[in-house]
């Protein structure tokens, strides 16, 4: 049974939060993680809560994480908009480079692999960075160095939206949960940092 030392700061949030919870009692977490998790939720919206809840139930399902990519945008990407259309791009790239899906096959291969997208808004005023999730790539692409390499070689002249001055971090992941709650947490009634659009869900199929 779980239990809830940390009590969730509203009503709303606490209403959000039993998805969460419900979630959470399929998923195996180490002893501690709970707590130490439910402390950093103290500061959650409810719109940060019921997209946590969304993507535990990809975790409860099966999806595994291995990855995750984090990059900058260029000063002149200013407008949530203009990131979500130069991210699709990147994620044409990345199926195609990466998985070795065309634009067309990716409308057609039902195995896709599951994608997470989160735009965050950097702590500089106007400036985005995006979170992206992914599981296990093709076997000559699953190190962080393989995809490092990628990611900061042909990526970064194709996708001419990127911080020049940023490289593209990769890192593995060790903490699912953790990491899902980590890409949601500036959720509130007027941002949301997931991009259901772009995102590819176990759940959709």
């Amino acid at each position: 049974m779980i239990t809830s030392p940390c009590p969730i700061p509203t009503s709303a949030a606490a209403r959000e939060y039993s998805g969460v919870k419900a979630a959470l009692e399929h998923l195996s977490l180490p002893p501690g993680r709970l707590q130490e998790l439910e402390y950093h939720w103290q500061s959650y919206t409810p719109e940060a809560f019921s997209l946590l809840s969304h993507l535990l139930l990809e975790l409860r399902h099966g999806v595994q994480l291995k990855y995750i990519i984090t990059w900058h945008w260029s000063p002149q990407q200013r407008d949530y908009a203009d990131v979500t259309r130069e991210a699709r791009h990147f994620k044409n790239v990345m199926l195609k480079r990466v998985w070795g899906y065309n634009r067309i096959q990716q409308t057609r291969v039902a195995q896709a692999p599951p994608l997470y997208f989160s735009h965050e808004r950097s702590s500089e005023a106007g400036r985005f960075h995006t979170h992206l999730l992914i599981p296990q790539p093709p076997a000559q692409h699953d190190s962080v160095a393989a995809l490092s390499r990628e990611f900061n070689g042909h990526f970064r002249k194709a996708i001419r939206a990127l911080d020049r001055d940023r490289t593209i971090d990769v890192k593995p992941i060790d903490d699912p949960v953790g990491m899902m709650s980590y890409i949601v947490k500036q959720a509130s009634s007027s941002y949301t940092p997931l991009d259901f659009e772009l995102s590819l869900f176990l759940l959709q199929r």
